[in-house]
């Protein structure tokens, strides 16, 4: 995949010790599918910025305020 991520290093060093982390019922494969899927289909793992000037960030184009009510909640 040219200028982006690659799909195994981004489950091994991203989506695998992330859920590990949070723990149960999270750290399941049918999980880090999701949140891989996601990735793929939000930024095809290339974009950190939403394109065309959004406020979306990150693989996951998460906006800002949506980040901010997870963290708080």
């Amino acid at each position: 995949m040219s200028g982006g991520i690659i799909p195994r290093e981004y489950w091994t060093y991203v989506i695998v010790p992330t859920l590990s982390r949070i723990g149960h019922p999270f750290d399941t494969a049918s999980a880090g599918m999701l949140v891989l899927g996601t990735a793929l289909a939000e930024s095809g793992l290339k974009h950190l910025r939403q394109m065309g000037g959004g406020p979306a960030r990150g693989v996951l184009q998460i906006e800002p305020a949506t980040a901010w009510d997870m963290i708080e909640r």
